[in-house]
C-alpha cells in the first residue's frame, strides 16, 4: 500500500526561504529574517534578526512537522497533515482562492483545501503540495500551456504525472516550474527553462512545458534520482547511487565542475565528489551545499556573502567542492548522528537534529541567519541561539 512512509522528506529541522529561515525544534516553529509581506507569520511586517517562536495557538495547538519558504510567502505542515500559509498572495501562491492578490496573510492561515499533507515546496511565487497518497497540487504563478501562457492560479490544481505514478519528492525552481520524483525514482521537470535548469536542452528560454516530462527518457539522466534542489539558474540532484547530478548554468561555480565548465545543458555527474557518498544537496541562487553519508559537508559557488562558510580569509568563489571543517563546530557524536543542510538565496544553515544546534553563515541583511543585527554578512559560521 502507498502511504506517508514512502515520501522522501526534505529537511525537517531547518528551512531556508530566499531571505528568511525556519527552525523546527520539539514541534515548535521559530522564524527569522525578512518579513516584508508577513511571511514569518508573526502578525506584523517587522523583520526579525533572532529566532522568534510562532505561538503554537497559531497552529491550533498542533506541533509543526515541516516548513518551506519562497520569496515572500511560507507554507507550514503540522503533525496531523494540516496546511497553513502566510505572507504574500500576489500570484495565488498561498493556495487561498478567497484571498485577493493585494492581501497578505500575517498569521498562519489554515487551508481547507488539503488533508494528509506529506511535504511542501515554495518557489519565488509558486508552491507545490505533496499529499501522503503521492498526489501533487500546484498553485501560484504558473504556466498553463506550452504556448507560453501564464496566469495567477490561486486555486490548487493537480499536477498530472504520466501513468498516475505516485510522487515521493518535490522541488520548485526560480522560474515558475519545478520537479517531481516518482516512486520509481524517475525525475520529472516542468515549467520554464530559461537557463537550462530543467535539464531539457531542446527547450530553451521562452519555450517550456506545462506537463511534467521524464528527464531519464528525454535526456541523459545518468541514474535514478532520490532528491533534487533548485533556487537559481542551475539544479542539483542526488542519485540512488549517492552521486551528485548537476545541470544548468552556474558561472559562480555552483555546479562544482570547474571554472571553465559552467554550463551543463544536460544532467551530468559532478566527478569531483565521485569518491564520496552524497545523501543530500541544497542549492542557493549562486552556491551549493552537499552532505555526504560520512557526515562531511562540501560547498561550492559564490562566497561573496559568506554563504560557503569558509572564513573571512577565503571569500573567493569555489569552482570545485571544498570541504567545510565541521569538526570546529560539531563534536564527532553529533556528526555521526546525522546532520541537515538548507540553503537560502545567499545563506546556509547546517543543523544537528539530535542536539538541536544550528549553524548559520552568509547574508544577514534581513536577519535571516538569526544571529542578531551585528553584521550584514557572516563569513565564519556561528551557532544560532534559540529556546
Amino acid at each position: 500500500t502507498w502511504g506517508l512512509e514512502n515520501i522522501l522528506r526534505n529537511s525537517r529541522m531547518i528551512c531556508a526561504g530566499s531571505n528568511h529561515s525556519f527552525i523546527i525544534h520539539k514541534g515548535f516553529l521559530f522564524t527569522f529574517g525578512n518579513n516584508s509581506h508577513g511571511q514569518l507569520g508573526l502578525g506584523d511586517r517587522t523583520s526579525r534578526s533572532i529566532p522568534t517562536q510562532i505561538p503554537i495557538a497559531s497552529f491550533d495547538g498542533k506541533n509543526v512537522k515541516c516548513a518551506s519558504g519562497g520569496s515572500d510567502h511560507s507554507l507550514v505542515v503540522t503533525n496531523d497533515g494540516s496546511l497553513y500559509s502566510m505572507g504574500s498572495n500576489s500570484q495565488g501562491q498561498l493556495g487561498l482562492p478567497h484571498v485577493s492578490a493585494d492581501d497578505t496573510i500575517l498569521v498562519p492561515h489554515l487551508s481547507n483545501q488539503f488533508q494528509d499533507v506529506a511535504d511542501i515546496a515554495c518557489g519565488g511565487e509558486s508552491s507545490l503540495v505533496l499529499l501522503s497518497n503521492g498526489v501533487v497540487f500546484q498553485f501560484g504563478f504558473r504556466r498553463v500551456n506550452d504556448a507560453g501562457h501564464f496566469e495567477r492560479q490561486p486555486v490548487p490544481c493537480q499536477l498530472l504525472i504520466p501513468e498516475n505514478k505516485p510522487v515521493i519528492h518535490i522541488a520548485v525552481t526560480k522560474a515558475y516550474g519545478g520537479f517531481c520524483i516518482t516512486s520509481d525514482h524517475t525525475l520529472y521537470a516542468f515549467g520554464e527553462n530559461f537557463d537550462l535548469e530543467l535539464g531539457l536542452p531542446h527547450q530553451i528560454h521562452s519555450i517550456a512545458t506545462a506537463v511534467p516530462l521524464p528527464l531519464q527518457q528525454i535526456t541523459y539522466v545518468p541514474k535514478r534520482v532520490q532528491q533534487v534542489s533548485s533556487k537559481g539558474c542551475f539544479t542539483t540532484a542526488v542519485s540512488d547511487e549517492n552521486e551528485l547530478i548537476v545541470f544548468g548554468i552556474a558561472p559562480s561555480g555552483a555546479m562544482g565542475l570547474g571554472q571553465k565548465q559552467y554550463v551543463a545543458a544536460i544532467p551530468i555527474i559532478c566527478s569531483a565528489l565521485s569518491s564520496h557518498k552524497v545523501i543530500s544537496t541544497a542549492s542557493g541562487v549562486l552556491h551549493t551545499v552537499v552532505l555526504t553519508k560520512e557526515g562531511n559537508v562540501f560547498v561550492c559557488g559564490s562566497n561573496q556573502n559568506g554563504q560557503l562558510g569558509l572564513g573571512a580569509s577565503n571569500v573567493e568563489s569555489q569552482f570545485f567542492p571544498a570541504p567545510l571543517n565541521l569538526n570546529r563546530f560539531f563534536d564527532l557524536d553529533e556528526i555521526a548522528s546525522g546532520l541537515e543542510i538548507a540553503a537560502g538565496a545567499m545563506h546556509t544553515l547546517i543543523a544537528c537534529p539530535r542536539t538541536g544546534r544550528v549553524l548559520a553563515t552568509g547574508s544577514n541583511k534581513y536577519g535571516q541567519l538569526g544571529l542578531g543585527d551585528s553584521a550584514d554578512f557572516v563569513f565564519e559560521p556561528a551557532f544560532i541561539k534559540f529556546d
